[in-house]
């Protein structure tokens, strides 16, 4: 099985995808993390040096490769599912589970994260509740295909990972 997770930036798809995978004896798949190794630098400055449309198609063709996997959970980066068909091929190729949390849960999270994301970074601080509130609405329509949604606010890790497999479970 593949199993994608998707959802916005902060809401714990890689802490929880490492857990789930853990747990379930799969892999393990960061998008992010395999376009930092193939292209040896950094999200934020591959965005910088090459663009978001040149990030959009590698990261395409890295959610491509997975369709040769299996038993694997694949941690997509906050934009996956809204590009191209990638949200359709997304529940084509695996199941998807969306980690929802709300406007002023990903908000607290920025705020603490030591890592700023490449889309927010140049925004002050009072603009990135905006900026939050209107990506979400604009990613709502895609985030929303996913046949799976834990709304995980106010939940530890181990929580959202039991969540994800008992709807597994259902499936089967």
């Amino acid at each position: 099985m593949r199993l994608y997770l998707i959802g916005y930036m902060y809401s714990g798809k890689t802490t929880v995808g490492r857990r789930l995978a853990d747990d379930m004896g799969y892999r393990f798949y960061d998008l992010d993390q395999a376009i930092e190794q193939r292209f040896h630098t950094t999200v934020p400055l591959f965005f910088k040096n090459y663009g978001e449309e040149m990030f959009r198609q590698v990261e395409q063709r890295l959610l491509h490769d997975t369709a040769e996997m299996d038993d694997v959970v694949v941690s997509t980066g906050g934009g996956t599912p809204c590009y191209f068909d990638n949200i359709q091929w997304i529940n084509k190729h695996g199941q998807s589970v969306y980690i929802k949390l709300t406007e002023e849960t990903i908000c607290q999270r920025m705020t603490v994260s030591r890592k700023c994301r490449p889309t927010i970074k140049a925004l002050p601080r009072d603009e990135r509740r905006q900026f939050v509130h209107d990506q979400l609405a604009l990613r709502a329509p895609f985030y929303g295909q996913a046949p799976h949604t834990v709304l995980a606010d106010g939940l530890a890790t181990e929580e959202v990972v039991e969540r994800i497999k008992s709807m597994l479970c259902e499936v089967s």
